[in-house]
């Protein structure tokens, strides 16, 4: 397996960080830790504060053994070996709430796109320290793990606080689109679940109107209709206790995948 991009992870601030296996990425996808995606771009930062010697050591040693291999063959075989459900998490953020469903449901696989180094970091540690061996990261930006993924290969999705974008002008960039939907619907299997999140007022509104114009799912009769009622097996972040703290109330789309 070949790391690169990890140079002098002390001196991240001038340079961005990225892991990569080079042979696990398939052809047609281009991975590029140091120069942007020339597409729509959803992302901010990549990097935030530094990093611990103690994290630097599993972005070199448990993040190669964990990296989702995207080839299709790769795929196929992880996915047939696999008896539990096959959950995606997609922006982990700090990893806190994917350690909890995995730690939850040991006998599921867990898969989680996040292009911050310093949550894989922190997803990392997750892992390491609870001793959670049923999580595949893919450490870039998550488009591409969707194009990547098989067609109905998923029991559920998660996008939870997804950046909000508040400028009218960068509506683009935000995550959820019509598009995405689609490529959510094709991805879980018939009565697959799509769970999203937000504490913002522009994105709950964003979200309502593309769950709305979308028309494929509906509201999943095992949780709480509520919007504000959290779902089942929910974990409390540090984002959104700080969010609870700033009376920002949040908001869960709990869906189900018709037909």
């Amino acid at each position: 397996m070949e790391l690169v991009d990890t140079t002098d992870l002390k001196s991240v601030d001038r340079k961005v960080v990225l892991v990569r296996v080079r042979q696990r990425a398939p052809p047609n996808i281009k991975i590029s830790m140091t120069h942007p995606h020339r597409i729509r771009k959803t992302y901010g930062r990549r990097k935030g504060r530094p990093i611990s010697k103690y994290q630097q050591g599993l972005l070199h040693t448990l993040l190669p053994e964990v990296t989702l291999d995207l080839r299709p063959e790769a795929l196929q075989t992880l996915f047939k070996s696999q008896k539990g459900r096959i959950c995606l998490e997609i922006g982990f953020g700090a990893g806190e709430h994917l350690a909890h469903v995995a730690k939850s449901n040991p006998g599921d696989l867990f898969l989680g796109g996040e292009i911050f180094i310093n949550g894989v970091a922190s997803l990392l540690r997750h892992m390491d320290q609870q001793d959670i061996s049923n999580i595949r990261i893919y450490p870039d930006d998550a488009r591409e793990l969707l194009k990547a993924l098989p067609t109905g290969s998923l029991d559920q999705i998660y996008l939870l606080y997804p950046d909000p974008w508040r400028k009218s002008r960068h509506a683009e960039r935000r995550f959820l689109q019509q598009e995405t939907l689609q490529q959510f619907w094709d991805l879980l299997k018939p009565g697959g679940k799509l769970l999203l999140a937000s504490d913002d007022p522009l994105m709950i509104t964003w979200m309502e109107e593309q769950v709305t114009n979308f028309a494929k799912f509906t509201i999943d009769p095992d949780e709480n209709k509520e919007l504000t009622a959290p779902p089942q097996q929910w974990i409390q972040t540090r984002y959104e206790s700080k969010a609870v703290q700033e009376k920002r109330t949040s908001h869960y789309f709990k869906l189900l995948k018709k037909g």
